[in-house]
Order: C-alpha cells, then sequence, then structure tokens
C-alpha cells in the first residue's frame, strides 16, 4: 500500500500494460527485472520507473518476482482479471480511496488526494495511471473495457509531411501536457469513461511547427496479436513522449 509523504506509481500506463498484457498471456513468466522489462519492447529510459511502479502496486516483490497477486491477475477470464485488479487497486491505493470516491468526485478532488504523495513534479503521471488502472478493472461509472485499441491518423493544417513526424525520442510528456491544458474538466467520471464501441475517443496532438495529429483509441488488446500489440504500444509510447518545441517564426496553436 502506498504511504502518503511517500511515492506513489507514475510509469507510463502503457508500460504497465505491455506487462500486464504479457503475463496474461504467458502465465509461465515469473520475473520482471529491467533486463526482462526491456525484453518485453519497454524502452531504457522507462524501465527503472515501470519495474519502480511495479513494486509499489504489488506486482513484482524486491526480488523482481511476480507476486501472489501478479500471478493472480494471469487468468483467461477478462471478469476475473478485473475483479481482481479492483481489489488489489483498492489496497495498493487505499489512502486514496479513503478520501474520495473515484467514480464519484471531481478531477480537482482526486488529483488533491494525490497532493500528500511524490514526487511532486510526476503528480499528473500519477492521476494518469491510476485512470487507466480504474478502466481495466472497469471500475468506472460505465462498467464496460477501457477501449485500448488504437486507429490513428494524421490531419496537417497548413504543414508539410515533415512536420507531421512523430520523432522517436520525444515520447510520455504529450498527452499528460494536453491533458493539464484542458482542466478543468466537468468530472473526474468524464474522464475515464468508456467511449462506446465505434465511437474512439480521440485525443488532438499539436506540433510545434505547425498542424496536428488525431489519434483515436478503438481496440481491444488482448485480442491483438502480438506484432499489432507491439506495434499499437510503441505508437503510444511515442505519442505520449511527444514534446512540442518551439520553431522560430512558428507559433504553436
Amino acid at each position: 500500500m502506498i504511504e502518503p509523504g511517500g511515492v506513489a506509481p507514475y510509469a507510463p500506463w502503457s508500460a504497465i500494460m505491455r506487462v500486464l498484457t504479457a503475463k496474461r498471456r504467458n502465465p509461465t513468466l515469473t520475473r520482471f527485472g529491467p533486463q526482462e522489462l526491456s525484453d518485453l519492447g519497454i524502452r531504457e529510459s522507462l524501465v527503472a520507473r515501470t519495474l519502480q511502479a511495479l513494486k509499489l502496486l504489488e506486482l513484482v516483490d524486491e526480488q523482481d518476482v511476480a507476486t501472489e497477486a501478479f500471478e493472480g491477475l494471469a487468468t483467461p477470464s477478462r471478469a476475473d482479471f478485473s475483479s481482481k485488479l479492483g481489489a488489489l487497486l483498492r489496497r495498493v491505493y487505499a489512502p486514496i480511496f479513503a478520501q474520495v470516491d473515484p467514480t464519484r468526485a471531481s478531477q480537482e478532488e482526486v488529483t488533491e488526494a494525490f497532493m500528500h504523495f511524490g514526487p511532486p513534479s510526476q503528480r499528473d503521471r500519477m492521476v494518469t495511471l491510476f485512470t487507466y488502472l480504474l478502466r481495466e478493472a472497469r471500475m468506472t461509472p460505465s462498467g464496460g473495457p477501457p477501449g485500448l485499441t488504437i486507429e490513428a491518423s494524421a490531419q496537417v493544417e497548413g504543414a508539410g509531411e515533415k512536420q507531421a513526424r512523430i520523432r522517436s525520442k520525444e515520447l510520455e510528456e504529450a498527452m499528460e501536457a494536453e491533458a493539464s491544458r484542458r482542466r478543468p474538466r466537468p468530472s473526474w467520471a468524464s474522464m475515464v469513461s468508456t467511449p462506446s464501441p465505434g465511437s474512439p475517443s480521440r485525443h488532438r496532438l499539436q506540433l510545434a511547427s505547425g498542424g496536428s495529429i488525431d489519434i483515436g483509441l478503438n481496440v481491444d488488446l488482448f485480442s491483438l496479436s502480438k506484432e499489432d500489440r507491439d506495434f499499437v504500444m510503441d505508437l503510444v509510447d511515442r505519442v505520449t513522449n511527444y514534446k512540442p518545441k518551439r520553431i522560430e517564426g512558428n507559433q504553436m496553436r
């Protein structure tokens, strides 16, 4: 259980989902140390924070071995997986649930509940990871699956093809920064609600040199082939880490 005054998990949700998916697909996996995480496709720059989050979430122990709770999540039943993940989240995030009901509280109230956890500079990431874990556990009002699939389309407004490319090292901060710019939102529930089938949730990423990229999420990771899943997760990492840099003579819109 996380403790006030201590650290809360803040790894990218895509990295945690990559690990959860790998374990469900191959229950014989037991070790999740730095090398194993790298073998799963998690970038070197994110391995340390991902391993730290796995430990804080009580998924691996100090020897980097899967815990009993993590073994319990390696079930083919989606309902069983969600139920066990929900129980784990209520235990790990007990101080948060003691302060607010995330399905009813406003976003500001939930964010405020994380004010007692560090590091302060990672607080938005803590909330983002918590959000997606709630969705995976079907603890949102809709109770439906989180729609973790990706359909991407590029929409360039007055920019050339080069301006629409996503650079490989500019990954993680953009989605969270965009979410921060959009605050305040009406409620926490509206932030984590699941889009109806055929209506993917969309995200527009503004490019520093002009134009934008629209990203739509509308696929179940657990039903994808390994090749497609790796492509999806890599694309998510690239988009979420894109950090716009101002170019002289251009202004972000």
